[in-house]
């Protein structure tokens, strides 16, 4: 622990010259359309299922999010309307806490059912140039917009003993002269690189919080494998940390879906960090899963700091925001499934019931 520290503690020097006095602004790239589906088919397979209800996510209020989202629902063909619902759980709280439900009309009997969900999205790709920026090119952060997004909370627990041991002997709680927000993202994503591998792993009961992220890691002694959300929660949670200097950078989580026909063919979760930079005055995506090498692959060489600082608001830059990985209202539900837009619960009388799920999303891009 003591020589990783020294190592990025000099990681913390090294980012001064790269950062310093470096002007840039945010520009708009592409603007466009895109319409994604969602289909689920249930069946019930075994047992008496009594009663199915359906979840899906509010994209929530985050800066700089969608402006136009339109969300429509289809049970076998026919238009349902969800209600609003509040959601309870705190493993998925991070991502917001509104919800729409529905109630399947029907015990699911012989005939499956089959649910719908289109979203319709204007979406917006952006990229970073060099220069100062015009008041065009700028956005606005309003003071409640900064409190949000440099509080602590249950996620980004940032006074924690664990976190805190973790992110002072690393070095990351101080700002060399000069260093601008984008530095100090590549910084951390130089730290999370060195001490993460890419691959998926398990929240645990308590989900993902920045603590929890760092004390698997201690406890384990070696190396492991993380995925997009505990890689997004460990950097808000840097982000938002105070520095010694007194600064904090505002953060949020966002969560959703890529839908950029550049980059994926079809849909694929994925979440990140949004964090206002004060360079460019403007909220800027941050990924640092392109720090992290894959699990076991010893040839390929860690990324620079430089290589980090030129992803900030260069990849993965496009959503349809949703909530969590599936949103769990009810922690007690005796049976689960969440994939994507779409949770399922259900419960059963007697004997545990079952059923079979079928999937299927894709999306579209319009003129």
């Amino acid at each position: 622990m003591r020589v990783a520290g020294r190592l990025l503690a000099m990681a913390v020097l090294l980012a001064a010259p790269l950062a310093a006095q470096e002007s840039y602004h945010l520009e708009v790239a592409r603007v466009w359309n895109a319409v994604q589906t969602y289909e689920q088919t249930l069946t019930r397979t075994s047992g008496e299922v009594r009663q199915v209800d359906l979840y899906m996510a509010v994209p929530p209020a985050l800066p700089n999010a969608q402006e136009s989202i339109v969300r429509k629902w289809w049970l076998d063909g026919v238009a349902i309307e969800p209600q609003r619902a509040a959601c309870s759980d705190p493993v998925d709280r991070l991502f917001g806490n509104t919800i729409l439900t529905y109630r399947l009309p029907y015990l699911l009997g012989d005939r499956p059912a089959t649910v719908k969900v289109t979203t319709f999205a204007r979406l917006t790709s952006t990229r970073l140039a060099a220069g100062p920026p015009t008041p065009a090119q700028t956005m606005t952060l309003t003071d409640a917009e900064r409190r949000a997004a440099t509080q602590e909370s249950g996620v980004t627990d940032y006074s924690q003993p664990a976190f805190q041991a973790w992110y002072r002997a690393l070095g990351l709680n101080q700002r060399p002269a000069g260093e601008t927000d984008r530095g100090y993202v590549a910084r951390a994503g130089v730290a999370i690189g060195r001490w993460f591998r890419a691959g998926h792993t398990d929240a645990g009961g308590d989900g993902w919080k920045g603590s929890a992220v760092v004390t698997r890691r201690q406890l384990n002694g070696t190396t492991i494998a993380i995925d997009c959300v505990p890689t997004a929660v460990l950097l808000a949670t840097l982000l938002r940390a105070p520095k010694d200097d007194g600064s904090q950078i505002p953060a949020v989580i966002a969560n959703g879906w890529l839908v950029d026909k550049r980059l994926t063919a079809t849909p694929v979760g994925h979440a990140l960090v949004r964090y206002w930079d004060a360079t460019a005055q403007a909220w800027l995506w941050a990924d640092m899963t392109a720090a992290l090498r894959p699990e076991g692959d010893l040839a390929r060489p860690e990324p620079t700091l430089r290589q980090l600082y030129d992803v900030v608001n260069q990849q993965k830059d496009i959503l349809i925001e949703e909530l969590g990985g599936g949103v769990r209202p009810e922690p007690s539900q005796p049976v689960y499934d969440g994939v994507g837009p779409l949770t399922t619960t259900y419960r059963f009388r007697g004997a545990a019931a079952s059923i079979d799920t079928t999937r299927q999303i894709s999306f579209t891009e319009l003129r």
